[in-house]
């Protein structure tokens, strides 16, 4: 049997257009053609177009349809011969990436004597005095790039107080800063918060540069050669924990910066309770304290600095290292390790050492709960890490294909669509999502029960809603985050428009302060929708 083949005559390697066999004779009328972006780029109707048209088409229109494009063909006339026939439709359009990827290279030029911080989720490279990170943010999208700090110590002080100067003068960029201040009001530390927002289009990637600029004070008196010689001369003046080591594991490197000759020990320890044992360079049960002492100063710096090296093991998910710096006193390594508790945070609060610092890298997972007795609640196809494409859970993170994570405070945008699988259920919209941060341990998440209307966020005893995302029992730790969240229908079903075939969420995740502690909090879908079948 004959056909007629619609197929395009474009090669691009953005987005893909469907083609179509129709079996003659064929009516006129319109075809529909889905143009599908691939998974990193996007595409919108008005940027396609055609050319010259074939004898059998009269005209071809664009339309958006969620992600994807759709292509309406019009068949002039009936088509009907006797062998297949093969138009080649002329088809062109423009795609645009999801993502802004581009480097960020910040000089930084300050004399020894400064104590200067890096902290970043980005990747980043280290070469002299410059900090190369590499960014990929999605369009549109806020995201904190990283945070620098200056910090004197001892007698010394800005003479020049900590600036930055953008050398393209991108207004994409957001630098906020806060000072430390000690007596005569003088600035002791400066830190900047750099942030940067994608553009809604990328037409080109373009890499910055950030130059960083400080000087300080000559000290009255010369104490590069200075060392502690008495115990109330010991003094620590920072602990950099270095970067944050994920599930392929590494070696992570602390700095503690202090006067010369000060004694101190520290205790890493994991998720597990188990202590790393410098020897054997493993967390385990018979995990010991890492000795040492602040070297020398070097030359034109008033403070020494030591180098301490752990080794993180590869792991299903990312490490979670606590790290306490404890006071120079007689340490008994077996009673930290005891198995009679086995646990080391209690042998350690119980008097076992005195710490002096205490300072956990905890992190804090922000998710969607789709809840016992909703598990039709789906999400887009999304390409896992492996390869696998998933429609069975709904993930904050990058491209939706990943979970949300903070280690540091930051501001964090997303987006996802839902749905009901199946044709045969729409989605409701009851109200808003709502938002209150628990305070003094209290979770102020009330779950809906079905005897209660949504729309009124009550339970059927009459219990005020305040908040529809639920925190674990972390809260504990001081964690402190505000989150804004909104909810728009895709598609309605009907003409009171109280039904959608798919919802889009959309929020806002400020954090304020990740704690010490991990911390989990699950957005809850059932509190303010509902899944209906269309009469």
């Amino acid at each position: 049997m004959p056909n007629l083949v619609l197929q395009s005559n474009i090669v691009n390697k953005t987005f893909i257009i469907e083609h179509k066999v129709l079996s003659m004779p064929v009516q006129p009328g319109i075809v529909e053609l889905v143009i599908t972006p691939l998974s990193k780029y996007t595409i919108d109707a008005k940027d396609f177009r055609t050319g010259l048209l074939p004898k059998e088409i009269s005209n071809i229109e664009f339309e958006n349809l969620g992600k994807n494009v759709i292509a309406k063909v019009y068949i002039k006339s009936v088509v009907d011969l006797k062998k297949t026939l093969n138009i080649s439709m002329p088809i062109s359009g423009t795609s645009f990436a999801k993502k802004e990827t581009f480097n960020v290279v910040t000089t930084t030029n300050v004399d020894k004597r400064i104590i200067v911080t890096n902290m970043s989720t980005h990747p980043r490279s280290v070469s002299g005095n410059n900090i190369t990170y590499n960014i990929s943010n999605d369009l549109g999208k806020k995201t904190l790039l990283f945070t620098k700090k200056f910090t004197v110590a001892g007698d010394d002080y800005f003479s020049l107080v900590p600036k930055y100067n953008i050398k393209n003068k991108n207004t994409n960029y957001t630098v906020t800063s806060r000072v430390e201040k000690g007596m005569k009001n003088k600035i002791l530390s400066k830190t900047f918060d750099v942030f940067y927002t994608s553009p809604s289009v990328v037409s080109k990637n373009s890499d910055s540069e950030i130059i960083f600029d400080a000087q300080i004070s000559t000290p009255k008196i010369r104490v590069a050669n200075k060392k502690a010689t008495k115990k109330e001369e010991h003094k620590i003046y920072s602990i950099d924990h270095g970067r944050n080591i994920g599930s392929r594991g590494g070696i992570k490197t602390m700095l503690v910066k202090g006067v010369p000759g000060t004694p101190f020990k520290i205790l890493a320890s994991n998720a597990l309770n188990k202590a790393y044992n410098p020897k054997t360079r493993t967390f385990e049960n018979e995990g010991r304290m890492i000795e040492g002492v602040i070297p020398p100063a070097s030359f034109g710096r008033h403070f020494g600095e030591a180098k301490v090296a752990i080794r993180i093991p590869r792991s299903t998910s990312a490490e979670t290292i606590t790290v306490k710096v404890v006071d120079d006193i007689a340490i008994d390594h077996k009673a930290i390790t005891s198995p009679a508790t086995a646990d080391i945070a209690t042998n350690v609060s119980s008097g076992a050492v005195k710490t002096i610092e205490s300072n956990p890298i905890a992190k804090l997972t922000v998710g969607v709960e789709l809840e016992a007795g909703a598990t039709d609640f789906i999400g887009p196809i999304v390409t896992l890490e492996g390869g696998a494409e998933s429609t069975g859970q709904i993930l904050l993170g990058a491209g939706n294909a990943e979970a949300l994570t903070f280690v540091e405070p930051q501001t964090y945008e997303f987006s996802f669509e839902v749905k009901v699988a199946g044709g045969a259920k729409f989605v409701q919209i009851e109200r808003q999502p709502l938002f209150v941060m628990p305070t003094d341990g209290v979770d102020n998440f009330v779950a809906w029960d079905s005897g209660s209307t949504k729309a009124d966020a009550t339970t059927s005893a009459g219990v005020s809603i305040p908040s529809d995302w639920d925190f674990d029992s972390g809260l504990s730790g001081g964690v402190d985050v505000n989150i804004k969240t909104t909810v728009k229908g895709v598609g309605t079903f009907d003409d009171g428009g109280s039904g959608f075939s798919s919802v889009l969420v959309k929020g806002k995740i400020v954090v304020n302060k990740i704690g010490n502690t991990d911390t989990t909090v699950n957005l809850k879908l059932l509190n303010f929708l509902t899944q209906v079948t269309p009469s």
